[in-house]
């Protein structure tokens, strides 16, 4: 009876899970006489698509395709799962005298780190059933290197005249970029890590972002000047001094990225929320407004100049609680970039960009697992951007979804959580 409960909540108890961007899974598992082996190409909750290759009843080889979602939830006994539901199934190769039907996937007991006791898996034909629980077939998942992706492996899934083939084939080769000199990449982040309601998700954003751009400056082969303040080194003293301390080149990239508290004065006639600088609520109250870091850092005069905040954008003296309880994904993060995407991104483009998560009087949402919905969605849309697969290596369509990612994990199924609609001025050429 618990496994059946545990299908009756999916459809009524779902809320939304961050998870990022474009990583490979390989999926199997037996219906009937029929085996089924899937590939998922996976970006992010709401952008997944899955091929899945198999013999059909009269031995026939097939190729299906169709779009995935995700979504976590708990059960009655407090048991946290993870749903990737499939929708939209076509048959790509092979005969198509019958349809397929799109499978769903059920992560079942998924702990605070990813991991998962069972996988189960059904399609929409089971769902006819007044027994789901007697259609539930267990499936293996395994995450996929680069390197796995052998002409022989992809060939299994897309036909080599398909982009993807091509795409999928030459990840795992390594490009070697020669060393530059003449560009540094600037990064200060401001993460307050020691807050009791939102301090474990602001160190999984100051992590997750540090290995980011430390990954991106690697990838470039340009140097990278770091100035990351945290635990008790959060403060408004070291802010300021970071930003007096900041002489950039005519040809270098400044990034800033505020992690913490925000708020808006109950007056306050700009858009742009003020960042609380305060670890503790016993110290002396704090701010600074993130618009007055932008004005100053773009007067460095570096060539392109990247202010981020992930913060509050809500009247002072309102209690909101920004924390949602969620679990973490059984995904993970990964990061393959097309190289002349990057280079357009971060080498080619000019100008200057500012963006934080919510509008005047919104709060911005942070899980302790996962961190912060805009941070998550813009790393996804970072690496989405920068993808061999999709993007076009532009700033103000990366702004736009991330964005758009974070207003979907606040409002899909997000039970506690009100909706985020970030802001943003983009000027990059």
């Amino acid at each position: 009876m618990k496994r059946r409960s545990v299908f009756f909540l999916i459809f009524f108890s779902l809320t939304a899970m961050a998870a990022r961007s474009q990583s490979f899974y390989d999926v199997r598992w037996t219906g009937g006489s029929i085996s089924y082996y899937g590939f998922l190409i996976f970006y992010s909750d709401n952008d997944a698509i899955m091929r899945i290759r198999y013999l059909d009843r009269n031995g026939k080889y097939k190729v299906a395709e169709y779009k995935c979602t995700g979504k976590q939830g708990e059960t009655e006994d407090h048991i946290r799962y993870y749903f990737l539901g499939g929708q939209d199934a076509r048959v790509v190769y092979g005969p198509t005298d019958y349809g397929y039907s799109a499978d769903n996937f059920l992560f079942y007991n998924v702990n605070s780190e990813g991991h998962f006791d069972k996988l189960y898996t059904y399609d929409g034909n089971d769902l006819k059933s007044d027994d789901l629980a007697s259609h539930l077939k267990e499936a293996t998942w395994r995450k996929m290197d680069p390197s796995e992706l052998t002409a022989d492996y992809v060939y299994n899934y897309f036909d080599k005249t398909e982009r993807y083939y091509t795409i999928l084939t030459t990840l795992g080769n390594p490009h070697y970029v020669s060393p530059r000199t003449d560009v540094t990449l600037h990064l200060i982040i401001m993460a307050n890590t020691r807050d009791n309601s939102i301090g474990r998700g602001c160190e999984v954003d100051r992590r997750a972002l540090k290995i980011e751009f430390e990954n991106i400056a690697s990838a470039l082969n340009i140097p990278i000047d770091e100035k990351i303040y945290s635990e008790q080194d959060f403060t408004k003293t070291n802010l300021l001094n970071a930003i007096n301390d900041l002489h950039p080149g005519s040809n270098d990239i400044v990034v800033f990225y505020y992690r913490g508290h925000g708020f808006r004065w109950n007056d306050q006639q700009s858009s742009w929320p003020q960042m609380s600088l305060n670890y503790s609520e016993f110290q002396a109250k704090e701010s600074f407004p993130i618009e007055n870091v932008y004005t100053s850092i773009v007067q460095k005069g570096a060539r392109l100049n990247l202010i981020f905040g992930d913060l509050c954008n809500s009247n002072i003296g309102l209690n909101y609680r920004e924390v949602s309880d969620q679990s973490a994904t059984a995904f993970q993060s990964a990061f393959y970039p097309d190289m002349q995407k990057l280079h357009k991104l971060f080498i080619d483009s000019k100008g200057n960009l500012l963006s934080t998560a919510a509008r005047p009087t919104e709060v911005s949402w942070v899980n302790p697992y996962d961190g912060g919905f805009y941070t998550s969605s813009f790393l996804e849309s970072l690496h989405k951007e920068v993808s061999a697969m999709s993007g076009n290596g532009d700033w103000d369509e990366l702004v736009n979804s991330t964005i758009d990612k974070a207003f979907y994990k606040s409002t899909t199924g997000c039970g506690t959580c009100s909706a985020q609609h970030g802001i943003k001025y983009v000027s990059i050429n």
